[in-house]
């Protein structure tokens, strides 16, 4: 997957955890160097602060030795082998004066002690080795001490504490400081990922939009959107407008390729259909090849036409109500009673004005053949099945098979053309539905008509 494919959401958790992991291990760091300086410079504080206390305890006695005035080992320069020591050696050479807690040994300064002597008074670190393995960190300065003769002598004081003294702590606070930050690392990354959601969720909110505008519920995306949005919205919408715009002109255009061509050739095959000799019938081929060319190719644009279909929803009951209001109209004087039992939730997943089209012509044939009722019943699961059923006196069995054939007419008194149900059932046709005709319960001609039914439609019978 390369960058530009990849999650939106999942690019922008991975940086700025990256960053977020980043800065923090930059904070560890940092704080963790602070708190070494801090520990250091309070251990150095406490040796120097032994150096000051071992420096004026100390004297050189009458035979010329060192040794202290007072007691100065206190905790912890008082346990033994401890890392906690202290000693003061003279520069001439003598016996060393040490802490309780070196039982005894010396301390080795491995560091540069001599290199400093010329700047006396002064305490500085120092590398130290003392009994055992114990690694040491110390301190020393160099300084004159004198005797009751009133002779100075120059004297090394070195104080020692164990390294474990500095380090120690600076673990002890390092593990709660990195529970700390991986708490709010956690934190930072559960409030990123709720962020980028809420961030995210106008495009969550326009690919729904655009789900209900395929099914039909709505017709534009909603133009209340956030400013970073609120171009993309409308570019969509022009696009959808642009869309719905060239449907209507190719609609347009096939309805009046349709009835300036059908029409007449139709005609033409009325005209030649009892013609007898061989120019009769090359008309009637002739005919019937243009026919079924102009309609190949007029079911090829208005499939192209209808490609959006999914997006109409025509509520039925709506349109057969004014339809059958029209009808009662022209049909007046048979004061026909229109019995509809369609839900009003059921929707069509189809044009209006074919919806229009098709009922239309399957009310209009019941009126003309019913004796004083029409009925119209529909149920609904993927495909909606609408029955019309009138109480005249139906058709023979044997005359179904030519009932839509354009311009077939059973009844040659009754007025028409005979192409009302053959353009019904071709727009039906065209939807991927079907229309069968069989014997109503009411006595006359039922005609069972199958469309595509709308997401979110009616889906119980409301038939008896």
């Amino acid at each position: 997957m390369s960058a530009r494919t990849a999650s939106l959401q999942r690019r922008l958790l991975l940086s700025i955890s990256a960053a977020i992991a980043i800065a923090a291990l930059v904070a560890l760091g940092a704080i963790g160097y602070s708190l070494f300086h801090f520990a250091r410079g309070q251990i150095d504080q406490r040796l120097d602060a032994q150096l000051q206390a071992v420096e004026a305890a100390l004297e050189i006695g009458a035979d010329g030795r060192l040794r202290l005035t007072r007691i100065i080992d206190g905790p912890p320069f008082d346990r033994e082998l401890s890392g906690w020591y202290w000693q003061a050696r003279p520069l001439a050479g003598g016996e060393s004066v040490r802490s309780p807690s070196l039982n005894r040994a010396d301390l080795i300064a491995s560091g540069p002690a001599d290199a400093r002597r010329n700047d006396p008074g002064r305490a500085h670190p120092i590398d130290v080795q003392g009994p055992g393995t114990a690694q040491l960190v110390g301190r020393f300065r160099q300084t004159e001490i004198a005797a009751r003769s009133g002779v100075r002598a120059g004297v090394l004081l070195i104080a020692t504490a164990p390294r474990r003294a500095v380090f120690a702590p600076v673990i002890d606070v390092g593990r709660i400081l990195v529970f700390v930050l991986l708490a709010l690392f956690a934190a930072l990354f559960a409030t990123v990922l709720l962020q980028i959601r809420q961030g995210l969720r106008p495009l969550e909110r326009i690919r729904e939009a655009l789900i209900d505008i395929r099914a039909g519920r709505i017709d534009r995306l909603p133009e209340e959107q956030p400013p970073e949005v609120r171009p993309l919205a409308l570019e969509i919408n022009n696009l959808l407008s642009e869309n719905s715009e060239t449907l209507s002109r190719s609609r347009m255009h096939v309805a009046n390729l349709a009835h300036s061509l059908k029409t007449p050739l139709s005609t033409l095959a009325l005209a030649f259909r009892d013609s007898d000799g061989a120019g009769g019938q090359q008309a009637r081929n002739a005919i019937e090849l243009i026919d079924r060319r102009i309609s190949h190719h007029l079911r090829r644009a208005r499939t192209a036409a209808l490609a959006g279909g999914s997006r109409s929803r025509t509520p039925l009951a709506e349109r057969v109500a004014e339809l059958s209001s029209a009808l009662s109209k022209i049909y007046q004087d048979k004061n026909i009673v229109f019995d509809s039992r369609i839900d009003a939730a059921l929707q069509l997943a189809c044009d209006p004005l074919d919806v229009d089209e098709i009922f239309g012509n399957l009310l209009d044939n019941a009126c003309k053949w019913c004796a004083s009722r029409v009925r119209m019943t529909a149920s609904a699961e993927q495909m909606a099945i609408i029955s019309i059923e009138d109480d005249g006196e139906g058709i023979p069995a044997d005359a179904v098979a030519n009932v839509l054939k354009p311009g077939e007419r059973l009844d040659e008194t009754a007025p028409g053309s005979g192409f009302g149900l053959g353009i019904a059932a071709e727009i039906i046709g065209l939807y991927g539905g079907t229309i069968e005709f069989a014997r109503s319960e009411l006595g006359g001609l039922r005609v069972d008509v199958s469309l595509p039914a709308a997401p979110g439609g009616a889906r119980t019978s409301r038939a008896d």
